[in-house]
C-alpha cells in the first residue's frame, strides 16, 4: 500500500474513532427530564431516525417543540448507523451491498450532524438508540436471517411477521408483486428491511422499560418505526403516525396527525362524511383546493408521475380522436404492488375493515379492463382509452418497471381498433386526456379526485380502497358489473350535460377533498408560511397548537376537533360565497366548454 492510500486510510479511521467517542458521549448524556431511574415522568417521544431526510425532520422537530411548549416533557430519539435500512438510503438510492465505512459517512454527514442542528435550533433533548442494543445481539439477529426461509412473507420473530410488515416499504422502492420469483439483490433488501425492524422492536423494547413513555410520534411507518410501533403495542403504549399534508404535491405548512391503524385504513374521513358534507368552503380553502389542481395539471413536485397537461399542442393522437368519435372515456389504471403489500402488512397486524358496504364490480384491476374493452368493442362509435398509471413504468420520478406492467402488455396485446392504450413512458399528461373524456373509468386512484374537482363524471368498480365517500355525491361505486355498465350507459346516452347536477357533484368533490386533504391536518400555516424548508423555519405558537395537542397528548380525535373548529367559521355568506366561486370554477372547465 502506497503512502498516501496510507495516511488517507489512518485519517478515516481516526475520524470515525473520534464520531464513536462523541457518540459514546452523548449516548451516556443524562438529560433533566430522564435524570435517573426514580423520575417516572411521561416523556411524550418523537423518532426521527432519518433526519437525513430534513423536511420530514424539521417538520418532526418542530411539532415536537410545540408540544413541549404546551408544557409536556418531549424527547427527540435518534441512532447513529443503526439501521441497515432507513429512508435517507432509500432516497439516496444506496445499495444493499455498501460498505459500513460509506453507510457511517452518509449517516455522520447526512443524519447525525442535521439532528444535532435541529436539536439545538428547537431546544429539544434527545438520546440515541444505539446505547440499547449490543454488536453482539445484532450479531445473533443476523445469524437468525441467514436461516430466513425462501419465502420471507413467512419469516416471524418472537411471533410477529416482520416479513410481512417490511413488503410495503420493499414494494415502494423495487414495484414488485410477485413475491414467489424475487431477485437476489431484491432479497437482501428484504432481508435488511426486516433486520432493520427487528433492531427498532428490539431497541424500544429496552427504551419503554427505562422511561415512562406516554406516546410515540414518527413520520410515516418506516421498518424502523413498524419495529418500534409492535414494541409500543405489546406495551399499550398509543403511537401516532405524522407526515406533511397530501395537497400541492407536499404541503410541509401541514401535519397529517392520526393514529398508526388509520393510517393503515383509511377510513375516518368516509365515517365522518356526512357530518362535513354540507357544510360550505370558505374563499381561502376553496383556493388552496383550486391550487393544487394547478398544480396537477403543471406536474409541479416529485410525487406527481404524469407529464404536464399541455391542451393537445403537438400531439397528432389525442388531435385524430378529439373529433372521431360520438363520445370518450378514459380509464385510469392504478398500481397493484402497493395496494397488494399493504393487504399482506393488514393482515400482519390484525386490522380489519369494519365497513358492511364494501363493493367488487371486477375481480381484478386486469379483469375490470378485459370486460370493458369488450363492452366497447361492441360499440364502435364510441371511444376507449386506457391510461396506464405512470409509476408501474420508467417515469420522470423512479425508473424501475413493476411485475404489473409486464402483465398488462401481455393482457392487452391487440386491441379492438377503437381502444387505445397509453402507456407510463408516452409524454401524454393524464389532464390531456381528462379534457377529452366525456366519463372516466377508475380501480381506486385518487385521480378520480382530480378528476371530479373537474366536473367529469367518475365510475369507480369498486370501493375496496376507501378513497372516496360511499354515497357516490363524489364518484359513482358500481355494485356489481350489471350496475357497472349500466351506469356507463346512462352516461353514454345522455344527450346534454347537466349544469346543476354537475356543479352540485364539483362541489361535493371540492368539500370531500377540504376534509380528506386538510381538515385531516394540523395547519401550521400561521407559523410556517412556506412549503418547503430552505431554512429551519423560527418557532412560534402555532393558533392549531391545541388540535394537535390533543391528538398526540390525549388521543382526542382530529376530524372531530377539526370540525367544531371549522363550524365556527361558516356562516350564510360562506354559502353564498362559495357558489360564486363555483361559478367561476366551472366557467373554466373544458368539460363544459363542449357542449
Amino acid at each position: 500500500m502506497r503512502l498516501p492510500a496510507i495516511i488517507n486510510k489512518a485519517y478515516h479511521l481516526f475520524k470515525r474513532g473520534i464520531g464513536q467517542l462523541h457518540l459514546f458521549y452523548l449516548s451516556s448524556s443524562i438529560y433533566p427530564v430522564l435524570s435517573s431511574k426514580g423520575n417516572k415522568k411521561p416523556v411524550t417521544i418523537f423518532f426521527i431516525p432519518e433526519a437525513g431526510v430534513i423536511p420530514h425532520a424539521t417538520l418532526t422537530a418542530f411539532l415536537a417543540r410545540t408540544v413541549q411548549e404546551l408544557g409536556h416533557s418531549v424527547i427527540l430519539v435518534r441512532c447513529f448507523a443503526l439501521f441497515k435500512r432507513c429512508p435517507v438510503f432509500g432516497m439516496k438510492k444506496v445499495g444493499t451491498g455498501i460498505n459500513d465505512e460509506i453507510i457511517e459517512n452518509i449517516c455522520y454527514n447526512q443524519c447525525y450532524k442535521f439532528s444535532d442542528s435541529l436539536a439545538e435550533f428547537y431546544n429539544l433533548d434527545y438520546i440515541i438508540l444505539n446505547q440499547f442494543i449490543t454488536h453482539k445481539e445484532i450479531s445473533k439477529l443476523d445469524n437468525i436471517l441467514d436461516n430466513a426461509p425462501l419465502d420471507l412473507r413467512l419469516f416471524e420473530f418472537e411471533g410477529i411477521y416482520f416479513g410481512l410488515l417490511t413488503m410495503k416499504e420493499m414494494v415502494l422502492e423495487t414495484k414488485i408483486s410477485d413475491f414467489n420469483n424475487i431477485k437476489i439483490e431484491e432479497r437482501l433488501l428484504w432481508l435488511n428491511l426486516i433486520q432493520t425492524s427487528i433492531v427498532g422492536y428490539l431497541v424500544a423494547g429496552k427504551l419503554f422499560k427505562k422511561y415512562n413513555v406516554s406516546s410515540i410520534s414518527c413520520f410515516n411507518l418506516y421498518a424502523s418505526s413498524i419495529g418500534m410501533s409492535e414494541a409500543a403495542k405489546v406495551v399499550g403504549i398509543p403511537l401516532y403516525v405524522i407526515c406533511n399534508g397530501f395537497h400541492r404535491n407536499a404541503d410541509f405548512r401541514r401535519i397529517w396527525i392520526a393514529p398508526e391503524v388509520s393510517m393503515y385504513t383509511n377510513t375516518d374521513p368516509v365515517i365522518a362524511w356526512p357530518e362535513w358534507k354540507e357544510l360550505p368552503l370558505n374563499g381561502k380553502i376553496f383556493n388552496e383546493i383550486i391550487m393544487d389542481l394547478s398544480g396537477h395539471f403543471n406536474a409541479h413536485g416529485a410525487v406527481r408521475y404524469s407529464p404536464p397537461k399541455t391542451g393537445f399542442m403537438n400531439n397528432s393522437f389525442l388531435n385524430e380522436i378529439k373529433n372521431k368519435y360520438k363520445k370518450i372515456v378514459v380509464a385510469y389504471s392504478s398500481s397493484t404492488d402497493e395496494t397488494l403489500a399493504t393487504k399482506y402488512l393488514l393482515d400482519a397486524k390484525s386490522v380489519k375493515d369494519e365497513r358492511d358496504n364494501i363493493s367488487f364490480a371486477f375481480y381484478s384491476q386486469i379483469h375490470w379492463l378485459q370486460e370493458t374493452i369488450n363492452y366497447f368493442s361492441k360499440h364502435k362509435d364510441y371511444c376507449f382509452i386506457v391510461r396506464v398509471h405512470p409509476r408501474v413504468g420508467k417515469n420522470r420520478v423512479n425508473k424501475e418497471i413493476s411485475h404489473h406492467y409486464f402483465e398488462l402488455r401481455n393482457a392487452f396485446a391487440s386491441l379492438p381498433d377503437n381502444c387505445f392504450f397509453i402507456w407510463p413512458e408516452e409524454e401524454i399528461s393524464s389532464f390531456d386526456l381528462a379534457d377529452l373524456a366525456d366519463l372516466a373509468l377508475i380501480s381506486w386512484s385518487s385521480i378520480g379526485l382530480d378528476l371530479a374537482r373537474m366536473g367529469i363524471p367518475v365510475i369507480s368498480y369498486t370501493n375496496e380502497i376507501p378513497t372516496f365517500p360511499d354515497d357516490n355525491s363524489v364518484i359513482y361505486i358500481a355494485k356489481n358489473e350489471i350496475d357497472y355498465f349500466s351506469e356507463i350507459e346512462k352516461y353514454l346516452n345522455e344527450k346534454q350535460v347537466n349544469y346543476t347536477k354537475t356543479m352540485e357533484r364539483v362541489r361535493y368533490a371540492f368539500r370531500w377533498y377540504h376534509l380528506q386533504r386538510l381538515a385531516v391536518c394540523v395547519d401550521f400555516s400561521d407559523v410556517i408560511p412556506e412549503n418547503d424548508f430552505k431554512a429551519f423555519p423560527i418557532f412560534s405558537l402555532s393558533n392549531s397548537a391545541g388540535i394537535a395537542e390533543s391528538v398526540i397528548c390525549r388521543n382526542e380525535n382530529m376530524l372531530k376537533l377539526q370540525l367544531i373548529r371549522y363550524k365556527n367559521t361558516i356562516n350564510g355568506e360562506t354559502y353564498r360565497q362559495e357558489s360564486a366561486d363555483l361559478r367561476i370554477h366551472l366557467d373554466n372547465l373544458n368539460y363544459l366548454k363542449r357542449f
